[in-house]
């Protein structure tokens, strides 16, 4: 279980600069990798992103059958899900078009981490520690609030917006991954070297 805790800490502290920053600032990246045409794809990547992180969060989950050798609860919940994703795609995709693969894609991983914390409570009486509840609470509020900036700001705004949460997202990845790699380990020491450090990783 401490594993587990711990993987999804480190999980999370990786991914979340991307995550955020993907999403905040997705129609202007599609504005710079595609034609205007594109723009409204901005709505279906933020959308992805989000799925993306339900699957940073459960991915650690999955383990646990792994170790376990528990390769039936394995089967199960991964055919569960696959006939999920597809009936939330095919019911989406005709309710919305496009967009619908983006919402099922969204919707299926949220179910998938909701099961495999089922799961891992049945087997292991699993539950997340509260550091990983807290982690869990920012984490959460950082990629909600870049989606709202990305779907709801006009662009001047949204830039910035969505540019400030990016350095908030990189800033708590950075503090937390020195925390848990402690001040000996060679990244911290370098990151130790950048002038103002001292505002973001603690000694």
């Amino acid at each position: 279980g401490v594993e587990v805790n711990q993987q999804t800490e480190i999980g999370i502290l990786l991914a979340l600069p991307g995550l955020v920053a993907t999403m905040a600032l997705s129609p202007w990246v599609i504005h710079i990798f595609y034609t205007p045409e594109f723009a409204a794809a901005a709505t279906v990547l933020a959308w992805m992103v989000l799925g993306v992180f339900g699957r940073v969060i459960s991915w650690p989950l999955g383990y646990v059958m792994l170790a376990l050798g528990a390769a039936r609860w394995y089967a199960a919940t991964e055919a569960i899900f696959v006939c999920l994703q597809a009936a939330a795609m095919f019911w989406l995709v005709r309710q919305y078009g496009v967009i619908g693969a983006a919402y099922a894609f969204a919707l299926s991983y949220f179910a998938y981490v909701v099961a495999m914390l089922w799961t891992s409570r049945v087997l292991i009486g699993f539950r997340w520690a509260a550091s990983v509840h807290r982690l869990l609470l920012v984490a959460t509020v950082l990629v909600v609030a870049s989606m709202l900036c990305s779907l709801l700001l006009p662009a001047p705004s949204q830039q910035l917006a969505g540019g400030l949460l990016a350095c908030a997202a990189s800033a708590l990845s950075i503090r937390g991954l020195a925390l848990r790699l402690g001040s000996e380990h060679r990244l911290v020491r370098w990151l130790h070297r950048i002038p103002g450090h001292q505002w973001i990783i603690p000694r």
